[in-house]
């Protein structure tokens, strides 16, 4: 369905529609935002190599992106890419060429670890530029307030969330927030893999458990290509825990004395 404002709006894009109507197509192009600041260094990327893996070997070409590496200024509220109608953001980083090319993937994944319940400042600040890509009209769709979209078609997006809280329910607020953000930026969330109590990575009593989690993420990225989603098991593989809860607040204490690690 195209109505709006103008020709260059689209209330549902051809993604959603297709999500909508049952239909999946494989994705070709995908691309990963690996949302650390701690680049390469943290349990974030090692996780997210271990899904890149899976998308790969299920026919995917992935591009990854760091953002942490990139000059990248917040969003000023200026309303100039909605005032023009070349939709061009007024600030000019190492975003501007990203978010140019985000219409021509087919998938994205979000890698990012919690910070205080929520996504690292280098996501959100992603995420608000994201708005140069709708279009400013206001409309209900079925009781939510959206923009349009100013492409017919935007990548679907999966959240690899990695936490270094024990337990599931930490993911809480950060899935919450990136379901309403995909919904507001027409990249509708195709499915959240929760990685909790990243310190038991660096545990060798954990390894035999951590493989599994590995061999969970791959198989989660194959079964993205091929269906469009993740099914319930793996997704339970992929937070299973890797030791007790009374171990982990154990190891947590030995940890940072007298340093640490970070997600």
């Amino acid at each position: 369905m195209r109505r709006g404002a103008n020709r260059r709006s689209y209330v549902v894009t051809d993604n959603e529609r297709d999500l909508a109507a049952g239909l999946w197509s494989p994705p070709r192009r995908v691309l990963g935002i690996q949302a650390s600041p701690r680049g390469a260094k943290g349990a974030t990327e090692r996780l997210y190599r271990a899904l890149v893996k899976g998308l790969e070997r299920a026919g995917a070409a992935v591009e990854t992106v760091h953002l942490g590496e990139l000059k990248a200024e917040a969003c000023r509220g200026c309303f100039r890419c909605w005032q023009d109608e070349g939709d061009d953001c007024r600030i000019h980083d190492d975003l501007t060429g990203l978010l140019t090319r985000m219409p021509t993937y087919d998938l994205m994944v979000w890698a990012s670890p919690v910070y205080v319940d929520a996504p690292p400042a280098q996501l959100k600040c992603l995420i608000d530029r994201m708005m140069v890509l709708n279009h400013p009209a206001i409309v209900d769709q079925e009781g939510a307030w959206l923009h349009p979209c100013r492409h017919p078609r935007l990548p679907n997006l999966v959240l690899l969330a990695v936490c270094g809280f024990w337990g599931v329910e930490n993911f809480t607020f950060i899935e919450t927030y990136a379901r309403a953000a995909a919904r507001h930026q027409h990249t509708p969330l195709l499915a959240s893999l929760l990685r909790p109590e990243s310190l038991s990575m660096m545990n060798p009593a954990s390894r035999p458990a951590l493989a599994r989690v590995m061999e969970a993420l791959e198989r989660a990225g194959v079964e993205l290509v091929n269906q469009g989603k993740v099914g319930p098991e793996t997704a339970q593989a992929i937070s299973q825990p890797l030791l007790s809860r009374d171990e982990y607040l154990e190891l947590a204490a030995r940890w940072w004395q007298p340093k640490g690690g970070k997600a």
